[in-house]
């Protein structure tokens, strides 16, 4: 994994039970063309998980709000994703806190697309 964070999550879902997911997938269309490289995946699901863990800035004392702009365009890209029939799960770090639950919501989706992982 590209982050503590995300290596986090990967462990905890390996733990709890799940298959191994792929780290850094890259994600491509039915003609070959890479749609988004995701940070976790279950590509025989069409399940990306992402970790958003942009920092937040403390500017002259307020505390800033993560990137809008960076917000927007993972919108965009998980709305193209999903055109592919991929589906886009996003943690942020209270779901890295919470483990047993976050473990508990993946097991879910997965089971929610085929992917029986008990």
């Amino acid at each position: 994994s590209e982050s503590e964070q995300e290596t986090r999550l990967r462990v905890a879902l390996v733990r709890g039970g799940l298959p191994v997911p792929a780290v850094q997938h890259v994600v491509v269309d039915e003609s070959g063309f890479t749609l988004a490289r995701v940070a976790l995946a279950y590509p025989a699901a069409r399940l990306a998980l992402e970790y958003d863990g942009t920092p937040r800035l403390e500017v002259a004392g307020a505390v800033a709000r993560p990137d809008a702009r960076r917000a927007r365009l993972d919108r965009l890209r998980d709305a193209e994703l999903a055109e592919h029939g991929w589906r886009t799960l996003r943690f942020v770090a209270g779901d890295l806190d919470d483990l047993p639950r976050t473990v508990h919501r993946v097991r879910l989706v997965l089971a929610g697309l085929g992917v029986v992982p008990w």
